[in-house]
């Protein structure tokens, strides 16, 4: 399956919409075969190819019963193994960087330094915090450029609304299975921009 992380990632419908994703099966696990374009599923970040290991803490081996659940409930809470690179989107009213979020760079490229901390109520740190940022996840590319230095990273997230991060992230040790992880990270909800508007 190569190098996956695990994450948490919590789904809210609201309104009759739907989740707008198709789990399958491969190998005996449950992975996300599909994710609807402009759907909740899509603008959280939910990737195909994501193995879900758990859906509202239960764990899943079936997906059409993983499937059930997600049609039933209004809020699930997937717990994933992904790839580990991934897109990340952040909205930024302000300058985030100025509000503490720094950049390095280390052997691997241009990585995440420092993340303001949590326990504020500003905007970086909801964006930062609870979308998933680390100290020392790298920094591929910034707004689909490659980031080539920490001042061009910068730069691009002293504007002003969506940028898009995509990062490779710390290796993730897994068991044997590769469906139960050794280490963990903190909720990573990527939201994407509304498309519709």
């Amino acid at each position: 399956m190569g190098e996956f992380e695990a994450c948490t990632m919590c789904l809210c419908k609201a309104g009759g919409s739907r989740l707008g994703v198709v789990l399958g099966e491969r190998s005996g696990r449950v992975l996300v075969d599909k994710v609807h374009e402009s759907s909740l599923a899509e603008d959280a970040g939910l990737a195909a190819g994501s193995v879900v290991v758990a859906v509202n803490g239960v764990a899943v081996a079936r997906a059409h019963k993983a499937q059930e659940i997600l049609a039933a409930a209004t809020s699930v809470e997937l717990a994933l193994l992904r790839p580990a690179t991934t897109s990340l989107w952040l909205y930024s009213p302000e300058n985030i960087c100025a509000q503490g979020l720094k950049f390095a760079t280390n052997r691997d490229g241009v990585c995440i330094a420092a993340v303001p901390g949590d326990g504020d109520d500003h905007c970086a740190d909801i964006e930062c915090g609870s979308r998933g940022l680390r100290v020392g996840d790298v920094v591929c590319a910034v707004g689909g450029r490659v980031a080539e230095s920490p001042s061009l990273v910068q730069k691009a997230l002293a504007a002003t609304g969506w940028v898009e991060l995509t990062l490779h992230l710390p290796k993730v040790a897994c068991a044997d299975d590769r469906t139960t992880p050794t280490r963990s990270r903190l909720p990573l909800e990527a939201m994407s921009p509304n498309r519709g508007g």
